[in-house]
């Protein structure tokens, strides 16, 4: 029994240690939004706050939603919407698209 603690927590020590960066960003206004084609498609926004990039991305301008996150309609659909309406939101930002631009993985209004 002591030598398989061992193995275990050799094996745990040894494992890569993933980390994720990530990050919310505060309430911002959406001021541009377009949908974009290259590299598999995305929807490519540009906010009134750009101060957070948590994975140092080379252009923090605009950021982007991949056509193959599970979600993306969903995000595209409020970013849409509260552009349209000029309601804030405040995103998850997360990795680099790329162009160098910070993805979202996560969108909550903000009242």
């Amino acid at each position: 029994m002591k030598k398989a603690k061992q193995i275990i927590i050799l094996a745990a020590l040894l494992l890569p240690t993933v980390v994720i960066a990530g990050e919310w960003t505060p309430p911002v206004d959406i001021k541009v939004s377009y949908v974009h084609l290259n590299h598999g498609g995305y929807g490519f926004y540009e906010i009134s706050d750009t101060s957070r990039n948590p994975d140092n991305c080379n252009t923090s301008w605009y950021v982007v939603s991949k056509q193959n996150n599970p979600i993306f309609n969903e995000i595209y659909s409020l970013m849409l919407a509260s552009h349209m309406s000029g309601k804030q939101v405040r995103l998850f930002i997360q990795g680099c698209s790329p162009h160098g631009h910070p993805e979202i993985m996560h969108v909550k209004t903000v009242k």
